[in-house]
């Protein structure tokens, strides 16, 4: 999605001018310059059927929603009989289908309760890229915000003070915790706005479209560019400017503030002027648009809203720990507050201890009962609130996880106030099992963890919650095997093929991104430089007749440069190796122009060799070259790159294994597989100047 203006209103036309408002004067998108609105394609009907796979169909039953990527389906599966939400690229263009797919590569890699887990992604049978996720029903933040002020608004007509949105602060507190869980991992969201929220009926926040997230430690997909919805974005989006976690920071702050005055802290009649206001910083507080909010509340936003970057918090995380504190009376890190708002807070803070010095004039004895009272109260709440929830689990259809979760927590709840009643351990044991089950059926091996591990220790049936954890090990040993399989049949397509098929690039992308996926991309390409290395071993040893002095020195070559892979040599054999290998490689080049071939140089002589007998190795260190720069973290696969692009005779192959390895940070030993080349070669000084220019 491009920038977007907060009001509603219809898209602009292509002929339309991108930062003026359409005829109604309530634009919604603008696109970057010379860019076009893009061309919607055809809607899914209801009822339609999408094919996945060759017995894996999908029933649409309604739309859900669009936005400047995807339409969003909710669909049947009618493989494993749950609902779920299936995302369908708009536009094909490739643009889109490359920002798509970053976008459910980046959302897989997010593991987070408030983010909504994906469950596949690559193309259905019709050639359409799709991701397939987890569905949550319930209302936007935008929403709750809209129903919260008009109840703000009737009070005040009537002279009375709306209490404070403590809900809403809640909701923004779970908002940045997913955020601060998002930086941690490097990505940044860049559309933070109330659309993108989605709460649930059972408590559940969380934080949708992940379009135009980027990941911080792959710069090759962090483009400067104008995007985002106007009004949330941070100043230096609307300039273009490089962004980070703090960008998202700023739009916390423009949440916090629309939570307490229904206003945006940066507003205009046209986009082009809240752009303009925007990049000048000319930003409002939340005390500046209504007086009397808070001041603790005021000083928050006023910190995350600040113009220059390096002057907000540093993090989600931080923003989050400041509302926290505020929500639970407790002093903020960016307000410094009087003595006597100090000792009301504490008051308000302490309301047991005000009760019990006035019971304490009475009675010390009433104290104890009205405790007693409610502690009853309590636990007969928390009670009725788990049946209440069983039965709505079994009469409403809907997020069966969410109720599940929703559940346990009350379980749990009943549990804490009354530790000693056998039937709150019961329900809270088979609400975690309920919980866990459904966990393990959608493959979320961590969570299912977590909710047996809930079960366990209770004294109910610990020899079947430790079955159970046994089921999650093997589930997941099944799914890795799956991938591996996977891997396997993609790395053969590319090895019997001349050019790799894109389809088996794509999978080795989607399952290499797991831990156990990537480890078998990295041996790949280990085995692959290992056949590169033998290729020059056996040319030299074949190619050199000479005494057995020589014969034998071959032999030291060989244990050389198989020891330069798998630990540091001694100095007297890395000298050896030196001296063998010049003189070995100089006969190779004269007795194969003795023979009438036409070679330039050694390496011209190598790479023919490599291309004669590793073939395969190869194509697959080529690929796998182009399947780890669409992965994100890479750094288990620097050692596997360098020897690859070490051994690897052909410039053209061993300068992008350089490039690669400098965009991963690898320093000065990025150089290493254009070393051979020669300090005056092209490619060595083209490497070495990209590499200054980096460390720039």
């Amino acid at each position: 999605m491009e920038p977007e203006q907060a009001s509603s209103g219809a898209r602009p036309t292509a002929e339309a001018d991108p930062l003026q408002p359409p005829a109604d004067g309530r634009p919604t998108e603008t696109w970057g310059p010379g860019q076009q609105p893009p061309v919607v394609a055809a809607p899914l009907a209801e009822g339609a059927l999408v094919r996945l796979g060759e017995s894996w169909e999908l029933t649409v039953l309604r739309e859900l929603g669009r936005g400047g990527m995807g339409t969003v389906y909710l669909v049947r599966d009618r493989r494993l009989g749950r609902e779920a939400a299936l995302k369908v690229v708009r536009d094909p263009t490739p643009d889109r289908v490359e920002r798509f797919r970053r976008e459910a590569e980046i959302t897989a890699r997010l593991s987070h309760p408030a983010i909504p887990p994906v469950y596949d992604a690559a193309q259905t049978r019709a050639g359409l890229d799709y991701m397939l996720m987890r569905y949550v029903s319930g209302r936007s933040l935008g929403e709750r915000f809209e129903r919260y002020h008009e109840r703000r608004q009737r009070r005040a007509r009537r002279g009375r003070v709306m209490p404070l949105p403590r809900d809403l602060l809640e909701v923004l507190v779970k908002v940045s915790e997913a955020l601060a869980y998002a930086h941690s991992r490097g990505v940044v969201h860049r559309d933070l706005k109330p659309q993108n929220v989605l709460l649930g009926p059972f408590g559940e926040t969380v934080l949708l479209d992940w379009g135009l997230a980027i990941d911080l430690e792959h710069p090759a997909q962090s483009p400067r560019e104008v995007v985002g919805t106007v009004g949330y974005m941070a100043p230096e989006q609307a300039r273009g400017e490089a962004v980070d976690a703090r960008s998202d920071v700023f739009g916390l702050g423009v949440l916090l503030t629309e939570a307490l005055t229904a206003r945006l802290p940066v507003e205009g009649e046209e986009m082009a002027e809240v752009l303009e206001r925007l990049r000048a910083g000319a930003v409002r507080t939340p005390a500046q648009i209504l007086p009397g909010v808070a001041p603790e509340l005021d000083a928050i936003a006023a910190r995350a809203l600040a113009p220059d970057p390096s002057a907000r918090y540093p993090d989600a995380g931080a923003f989050a720990e400041d509302l926290r504190a505020f929500l639970a009376g407790e002093p903020v890190s960016v307000y410094r507050e009087s003595s006597l708002r100090r000792a009301r807070r504490w008051l308000a803070q302490h309301p047991t201890f005000v009760v019990a010095f006035v019971l304490g004039l009475i009675g010390a004895g009433l104290i104890v009962q009205a405790r007693s009272w409610e502690r009853e109260a309590l636990v007969r709440e928390a009670q009725r609130e788990v049946g209440r929830l069983r039965q709505r689990g079994q009469l409403e259809a809907g997020d069966a996880l969410g109720q599940a979760w929703a559940l346990l927590n009350a379980a749990t709840r009943w549990h804490t106030l009354a530790p000693e009643d056998p039937d709150a351990g019961r329900a809270r044991h088979n609400s975690a099992l309920t919980l866990g089950d459904l966990a393990l059926e959608g493959g979320q091996w961590t969570l299912a963890r977590r909710a047996y591990g809930e079960a366990m220790g209770l004294g109910i049936d610990d020899a079947l919650v430790r079955s159970k954890l046994e089921q999650v090990a093997a589930s997941q040993k099944a799914e890795e095997e799956y991938r591996s399989e996977r891997i396997r049949f993609a790395l053969e397509q590319i090895d019997e093929s001349p050019e790799p098929p894109r389809a088996a690039l794509d999978e080795l992308v989607f399952h290499g991104a797991a831990p156990s996926g990537k480890r078998q991309l990295i041996r790949a390409l280990e085995v692959a430089a290992q056949d590169l290395a033998w290729a020059e071993v056996r040319l030299l040893m074949g190619e050199v007749s000479l005494d057995s002095g020589w014969q034998r020195s071959l032999v030291v070559l060989n244990d050389a440069l198989v020891e330069l892979r798998d630990r540091q040599p001694s100095e007297p054999l890395l000298a050896r190796h030196r001296e063998v290998l010049i003189r070995a490689r100089s006969h190779a080049l004269q007795a194969a122009r003795s023979r009438g071939l036409a070679v330039a140089d050694y390496w011209e002589l190598l790479a023919r060799r490599q291309r004669e007998v590793c073939p395969d190795s190869l194509r697959r260190g080529t690929a796998l070259l182009a399947v780890f720069r669409r992965l994100v973290r890479l750094e288990a696969a620097r050692g596997a790159l360098f020897d690859f692009g070490t051994f690897a005779a052909d410039p053209r192959l061993a300068r992008s294994v350089a490039e690669l390895l400098v965009d991963l940070g690898a320093g000065r030993s990025a150089l290493g597989p254009v070393q051979k080349y020669g300090e005056t070669s092209e490619v060595f000084r083209e490497i070495l100047a990209r590499l200054e220019a980096r460390q720039r």
